[in-house]
């Protein structure tokens, strides 16, 4: 897909390592973009015929909860950073891995940006760092005088997932991890959750930008 906004062309492209031991119905791979280099390059070819201002891939790949990328991850990462993407934003080990820009050659950026797995933004996984995600930010600018793009900037909030009765109900609900965002913590979050919430925050900023 292509999304426009504020004078800005994003191309969207995403593709999965797999479906979970599920078959896609003959005839029908249309219905599901496996990930296939041959298919991302030629993807990635036809939108850069569209002069859009970037490139933007998603992926579903990773070994779930390794904090670190795989083998596999890296080299799919590289092609595609290769092929022309300029970010790449990927999901599926439910817990953190490293965000970082790297060096490029092709696309419109000279260093393309990779978030290898932005962890768990809500679920069921009570464990350290499954419990635990992050929003992340993109700034993009665009110099429309000289067709120049760039990522200006680049934040990242940690977030943190609560369950329990929060006084109303029992129910989920996603907080910052940084307790500096909160003037006091919800009366719902008890010392054990605050322990908790605390570090999932040191482990998402440990994690996240590490070389």
């Amino acid at each position: 897909m292509i999304i426009e906004k504020n004078g800005l062309q994003l191309g969207v492209l995403s593709y999965t390592y797999g479906l979970n031991g599920n078959l896609l119905p003959k005839n029908k791979n249309y219905l599901v973009n496996v990930i296939d280099t041959n298919l991302i390059k030629q993807d990635l070819s036809e939108f850069s015929k569209k002069n859009l201002d970037l490139i933007l891939v998603y992926f579903h790949f990773g070994d779930e909860y390794s904090r670190i990328p795989s083998k596999y991850q890296e080299e799919i990462v590289s092609k595609t950073f290769k092929y022309g993407a300029d970010i790449i934003i990927g999901s599926h080990p439910h817990v953190l891995q490293p965000a970082r820009f790297v060096n490029k050659a092709n696309g419109k950026l000279n260093k393309g940006f990779v978030a290898y797995s932005l962890g768990n933004f809500i679920s069921n996984q009570r464990w350290r760092y499954s419990d635990a995600g992050v929003i992340l930010n993109l700034e993009i600018k665009k110099n429309i005088g000289i067709d120049s793009v760039w990522i200006s900037d680049v934040t990242a909030l940690p977030t943190w997932v609560f369950k329990g009765n929060s006084g109303n109900k029992n129910e989920f609900i996603i907080v910052p991890a940084d307790t500096n965002k909160f003037v006091s913590l919800p009366p719902y979050i008890q010392k054990e959750d605050r322990a908790k919430l605390i570090e999932s925050y040191n482990d998402t900023m440990e994690i996240l930008f590490k070389k």
